[in-house]
């Protein structure tokens, strides 16, 4: 099981963005940096490895 955290630049004080994670898989640890895009309010993404 993975867990990822990602916290916006509008949720901190000083305005930084902060990404963590923690996976329990070995092979499972990589970050992959993504252009910003814009989802709808209460809007779902896949991240991860899928079948």
């Amino acid at each position: 099981m993975s867990y990822g955290l990602y916290v916006g630049k509008n949720h901190t004080r000083d305005g930084h963005a902060w990404l963590g994670g923690y996976g329990d898989e070995p092979s499972s640890h990589w970050l992959e940096v993504m252009p910003r895009r814009q989802h709808p309010e209460g809007a779902t993404i896949t991240v991860g490895v899928t079948p």
